[in-house]
């Protein structure tokens, strides 16, 4: 099944807003205050709401810098909000404590390939699909970030394989249904498989 961006509903790390949530006194603790700033945020978000999400989402953060989640949505949020600097700033922050977190290697390097970082971007889809081998999502971005570095010959490998594992990774506009999947990349893994089927034909 294609992965949607976690940010949908704050679903991987996050958590359901409470509707009773509310900005704690100072008689509690900052992580039991960042807590109520993250389910504002989430409902903020829900609310398509961008600005308030990240604004709450960065005093979480800074409440409670030790809790990774925060700023995994931090960075989704960032991304969202197309502040793609501190978006990768953000899942960096957040890698330095959960450094085998698939879903942020994947999302920092949608980021950096953003920014032009293709090397970069390849990197942190190589750690990803090391820690999910069987992942066509990664062997597919993986494909297209060996392809804008040049590396055809990889290229052609990682989406073979990514097709393999799911067909439906042929289809690169079906991918639309991800943001992170912008028309660039699409558009290299159309290559690729018009590259694929020329050398099926010979």
């Amino acid at each position: 099944m294609f992965r949607r961006l976690c940010w949908i509903a704050f679903l991987l790390m996050g958590h359901s807003a409470s509707r009773g949530s509310a900005i704690a006194d100072g008689n509690q603790s900052p992580c039991t205050t960042a807590r109520a700033y993250r389910d504002r945020a989430t409902a903020s978000y829900r609310r398509h709401d961008l600005i308030s999400t990240v604004n709450e989402l960065r005093e979480a953060v800074r409440l409670c810098p030790t809790e990774p989640s925060y700023k995994f949505m931090l960075g989704n949020a960032l991304y969202r909000a197309e502040a793609l600097q501190e978006s990768a700033k953000s899942y960096e922050a957040f890698l330095e404590l959960r450094p085998d977190f698939f879903e942020a290697h994947m999302s920092l390097g949608f980021v950096l390939f953003e920014l032009d970082y293709k090397q970069k971007a390849v990197d942190q889809w190589r750690i990803a699909e090391e820690t999910e081998p069987e992942s066509p999502f990664a062997r597919a971005a993986l494909a297209a970030g060996f392809y804008a570095i040049g590396d055809v010959d990889n290229a052609l490998i990682q989406y073979e394989t990514a097709i393999t594992i799911d067909p439906r990774y042929g289809q690169p506009e079906a991918l639309a249904i991800d943001i992170r999947w912008k028309p660039a990349l699409r558009a290299i893994l159309g290559n690729l498989k018009d590259l694929i089927k020329i050398e099926g034909e010979k």
